[in-house]
């Protein structure tokens, strides 16, 4: 069986986030299943297990991708990369809805 590369790897782990994003805006996150999870992504249940043990691991991933996006010293370059990301999340659609629902998960789950 030949083996998959990394980039392949990444970019179905990256499939399962985006599919997540959306479902977690839309539905919520005690609203959305594994199963929502499979129909929206397009993979497979065990595809899915393969990257992310359950979905607070996924909402895990979300909040690691966001984070990252905070630039570690301000300079007029760093600034301006990071208000350049954050009007493109803004219009992603749902992205403050699933701010909110990030919220209100951490509030009643470690």
């Amino acid at each position: 069986m030949p083996k998959v590369s990394q980039a392949h790897l990444d970019a179905r782990r990256q499939q399962i986030i985006d599919a997540a994003r959306t479902l977690f805006a839309t539905h919520g996150f005690a609203r959305t299943s594994m199963t929502d999870l499979v129909d929206a992504s397009g993979l497979s249940t065990g595809a899915i297990y393969r990257y992310f043990r359950s979905k607070d691991e996924i909402i895990v991933a979300i909040c690691e991708q966001s984070s990252g996006t905070l630039p570690e010293t301000l300079n007029a370059e760093t600034i301006d990369a990071f208000l350049q990301q954050t009007r493109r999340l803004a219009r992603e659609k749902g992205h403050a809805r699933l701010i909110a629902q990030i919220y209100a998960e951490a509030a009643i789950s470690p």
